[in-house]
């Protein structure tokens, strides 16, 4: 698949017209009935936010990494969270992924979206603890194509009061990466990994970040949630 498009050069064909002559039969078949969004989000907001934004291609970009960073300040409130993906398309024409962004915490304003490569904002949404938006790529891509996105999602003043952070898979994914990085003066008493059901302690790193990795995943729920002292 990687080299066709230097065939096309070689060739002097334009550019995708081998990846659009071979045969549907060639698709990488699906390792899991892919869920509805109602399914995954069946809370209100979040179901009316979706309603609102262009998800028609989502399951048509499978997604090979996803990469988030979650940032927490002095105060214990969230800072911004960074996320990196890498999709590709399973089809000709998708030109956008729809993101969303929930938080528990309702007293703190919704955040700000940022796009910062590989995307340009397109519309927004937002009702109560919920904000979607669509990251609309640079040109529609063809199936087999690949794009790289991030954005980041910028807390307000001050952030959420939240002491979990969940990425709910729709789709199977080849690999994530989940950061939490936490300020050296305000740090948990104790960290703790949770994937459908199954929890694990887990400890920070010198550079005062605690992570997860799942390789190969099924759609569900996965994160980590944490605890201060004054707390426990």
């Amino acid at each position: 698949m990687a080299a066709v498009p230097h065939l096309e050069t070689v060739l002097h064909l334009e550019p995708g017209a081998l990846m659009a002559a071979l045969p549907a039969t060639r698709e990488r078949r699906r390792r899991a009935v892919v869920q509805g969004l109602d399914a995954l989000w069946p809370e209100s907001p979040p179901t009316t936010v979706l309603s609102r934004l262009d998800t028609h291609w989502d399951t048509e970009l499978d997604r090979v990494t996803v990469h988030d960073v979650l940032r927490i300040g002095p105060d214990r409130r969230q800072i911004s969270l960074t996320v990196g993906q890498a999709m590709r398309a399973r089809t000709d024409g998708p030109d956008r992924r729809v993101v969303m962004h929930t938080q528990d915490d309702t007293s703190a304003g919704l955040p700000d979206f940022r796009a910062i490569r590989g995307c340009k904002l397109g519309r927004i949404e937002q009702v109560g603890g919920v904000v979607g938006a669509e990251l609309v790529f640079f040109q529609p891509l063809l199936r087999g194509e690949t794009v790289i996105l991030e954005y980041e999602v910028i807390a307000s003043a001050p952030g959420p009061l939240d002491v979990e952070y969940t990425r709910r898979l729709r789709l199977p994914i080849r690999e994530y990466l989940l950061e939490i990085e936490f300020d050296p003066s305000a740090l948990p008493s104790s960290i703790t990994a949770f994937t459908e059901g199954q929890e694990t302690s887990i400890d920070l790193n010198a550079g005062y970040r605690a992570h997860l990795v799942h390789t190969d995943t099924t759609p569900g729920v996965t994160g980590i949630r944490w605890t201060w002292s004054d707390e426990d």
